[in-house]
């Protein structure tokens, strides 16, 4: 995942923290100014309600970018983000990885890559 310089920046920057299972990454309604990223283990998403959102399981594993979308909106998180298993993650602030997407084309793209795939779970119902 990071190849490039832009991405190994990132990768040399963040803060590494492994979260327990059922530790919150992020509550609904959070203002967020980290962006994570899952290194091993998994995630599950919940509503305002509490009900499991995203895949059939609620579940996200490896590799899924947390809190860059509401970053760069500077809107609240519309769902909560909490540890299904001890979830190992990288944790870098927002604003260096939003200064990479003005500065960086590849660093742009492989950044909405990611987050395409997460788009339809992630939006507000």
């Amino acid at each position: 995942m990071f190849q490039d310089l832009s991405l190994r920046s990132c990768y040399d920057r963040a803060e590494r923290k492994t979260f327990r299972p059922g530790e919150f990454l992020f509550h609904t309604g959070e203002m967020v100014n980290t962006v994570i990223i899952i290194e091993e283990g998994s995630v599950v998403l919940t509503n305002q309600k509490g009900e499991k959102i995203g895949n059939e399981n609620g579940d996200h594993s490896p590799r899924v970018v947390w809190g860059l979308k509401e970053s760069y909106l500077k809107k609240p998180i519309s769902f909560s983000v909490q540890a299904d298993e001890p979830s190992r993650c990288l944790i870098i602030p927002a604003e260096y990885v939003l200064g990479l997407l003005d500065t960086e084309p590849g660093f742009k793209l492989r950044i909405m890559d990611l987050l395409a795939s997460d788009l339809g779970y992630t939006l507000p119902e």
